[in-house]
Formats: structure tokens, C-alpha cells, sequence
């Protein structure tokens, strides 16, 4: 059979082609680029790094160190994913190539980056480990040393 002097199978494998390119993810993603005008998605992972971009004094706190300390409102298992070792791994990219290791009672670094959920946390470990805030990067993370005893 044909039609218009194609074959049948022709035209339907033309309107296949056709019909997966219009639905083609990158079409998809062309397309809503148009419709944004060309405003950018901005992704939680880039802002999260931007959190840390701005206040640039904790690299600069950090300058005389290789590695600082890093807390969190639970203890981390690297060997798994979750929102803590999410926030731990951003937080490592973000401050690259400054290392933060995984404060334990044997490796206590005299800078310590306490990333908490909440300011209420944050308070908290700081009353419970005599330390004080050198950075400020919002109300629930800062950089912290170790309080001298006076």
C-alpha cells in the first residue's frame, strides 16, 4: 500500500522519528529555556555553595590551615547518602581545597565548621564544648574555635 506514491511503512516511520524528536528531553529542556526568557535554574547544590562563597573570612580564618573540623547535629557514616553527608560533602566543595574532617574526640581541631539545622543546635554545641564563633555564616553554621581559658 501507499500513499502519495510512498510507501506506508515510510510515512509511519517518518512520524516516528518526528514524533520522538518533538518529545526528546533536550527539546523539552529548549523549550523551557524559551519559556523562562532565558532565566537560569539555579540548583539547591549551587546555592548551598554560594552560602559559602559570600562570607569568604572563613577561608580566610583558615588561611594558616589544611584541614579544620566538621560537626554536625548527628554523627556522619560516609559510606552512605542521606541529608547529612549531603550537607558535609557540599560543604567539603565548597571550602575545597581546604579539608574538613569528621570531628571526633582522638582529632580535635582547633577550627571546627558546626553545621547544625537549626540556631537552637548551634547554641547548644557551643555551651556543651566551651567553643566560640570566629565566622558566622547563618544562624544555624559558623566556624568556631576552641574558647582560651582565661
Amino acid at each position: 500500500m501507499s500513499v502519495l506514491g510512498r510507501p506506508l511503512s515510510l510515512l509511519v516511520f517518518a512520524m516516528l522519528l518526528l514524533l520522538l524528536a518533538i518529545a526528546h528531553p533536550i527539546t523539552f529542556l529548549q523549550a523551557r529555556h524559551a519559556a523562562l526568557d532565558g532565566q537560569s535554574f539555579v540548583s539547591a547544590a549551587a546555592l548551598y555553595v554560594e552560602r559559602y562563597e559570600k562570607p569568604r573570612a572563613i577561608r580566610d580564618a583558615a588561611r594558616d590551615h589544611e584541614s579544620i573540623g566538621y560537626v554536625c547535629e548527628a554523627p556522619i557514616d560516609v559510606r552512605v547518602g542521606g541529608p547529612l553527608q549531603a550537607r558535609y560533602y557540599l560543604s567539603q566543595f565548597a571550602l575545597a581545597p581546604l579539608l574538613l574532617e569528621l570531628e571526633s574526640e582522638e582529632a580535635a581541631h582547633e577550627l571546627v565548621l558546626a553545621n547544625f539545622r537549626t540556631k537552637r543546635e548551634l547554641t547548644t554545641y557551643l555551651e556543651a564544648t566551651s567553643r566560640r564563633v570566629v565566622v558566622t555564616v547563618n544562624d544555624s553554621v559558623a566556624l568556631t574555635t576552641k574558647r582560651e581559658v582565661q
